[in-house]
């Protein structure tokens, strides 16, 4: 199956040791689960909904059969496909680099991009293991956005008050794969 979330956000990665290894997440913007599509089998990637919502899911044949009538579909897939391992090399980039506050801040960008409007709904207790760090730590993180006025948390939710600010936090491992994804939708 191609899963295309319409309203939702999947993250998606490995088990390593018995502990969940995120590598990037895919919003309204594109779609995951397309191996077969490309000939390849099906991974065994953990998908997981990040914030929940609504998934559209169509089989690869189905798709296949569409993709020979409309190849565009396909290509379009295709481009997504490198933009996403623009997403990871940053995302691996940013681990290895970045201490928590940027990587939360950079994972938070990434996460106001994919939803409509500012509220993220998600707990300091995904966010910690979507970036494998502990929960305290994420939530120290947060107070220092909240005292910058960055952001507002509430049980649950994360408001986001100043994009650009946010942005700023990030640092440099926010905005290339970004960019790439702009220039997917250009076309």
């Amino acid at each position: 199956m191609l899963w295309l979330p319409a309203t939702a956000v999947l993250s998606f990665g490995e088990t390593l040791t018995e502990r969940n290894i995120e590598c990037g997440i895919v919003g309204m913007e594109g779609a995951i689960g397309w191996e077969p599509l490309i000939g390849l089998p099906r991974s065994g990637q953990r998908l997981a909904a990040l914030i929940g919502g609504t998934i559209v899911a169509i089989s690869c044949d189905r798709l296949a059969q569409i993709g020979e009538r409309r190849p565009a579909i396909v290509a379009h897939l295709l481009r997504y496909r490198e933009t996403l391992l623009i997403q990871m090399r940053w995302t691996i980039a940013a681990r290895l680099q970045n201490g928590p506050d940027r990587r939360l801040a950079r994972w938070l960008c990434m996460l106001h991009d994919r939803v409509e409007g500012d509220t993220l709904d998600i707990t300091h207790l995904r966010l910690a293991a979507f970036l494998n760090a502990r929960r305290a730590s994420i939530t120290d993180s947060l107070h220092v956005l909240e005292g910058e006025r960055i952001v507002r948390c509430t049980r649950g939710k994360i408001f986001v008050r100043d994009r650009s600010a946010l942005e700023a936090a990030a640092g440099p491992a926010y905005g290339p794969a970004e960019a790439a994804y702009a220039a997917l939708f250009e076309r």
